[in-house]
């Protein structure tokens, strides 16, 4: 892919390939779209806006992911769980008592 800019005082940008012909300036390129360069800064305005959301959005995923990440924050894990575990079956057996 080739970018032409700033050429002869003309301003676009050109995304080269074997297909028809289109002058940019004093550029004569074969072309799939000549694109503006307003068009393009538009263009990857809206991209860098895409890829910010994407960014976000991932980052959430990662801060909002179950399970721990290191062994300290594992072994804290387990050790709630085991608490969580232990007043279940706590709970568990004083229900059974208290149905029979």
């Amino acid at each position: 892919m080739i970018t032409v800019s700033d050429v002869s005082r003309t301003r676009c940008g050109v995304i080269s390939c074997a297909l028809p012909t289109v002058n940019c300036g004093a550029v004569t390129c074969g072309i799939t779209s000549v694109i503006h360069v307003d068009e393009f800064d538009a263009m990857k305005l809206e991209l860098d806006q895409a890829l910010e959301v994407v960014r976000a959005t991932a980052e959430e995923e990662t801060d909002t992911r179950l399970g721990p990440r290191t062994a300290e924050e594992a072994a804290e894990l387990e050790e709630k769980l085991t608490a969580a575990l232990r007043e279940v079956r706590e709970a568990r057996a004083e229900l059974e008592r208290e149905q029979s």
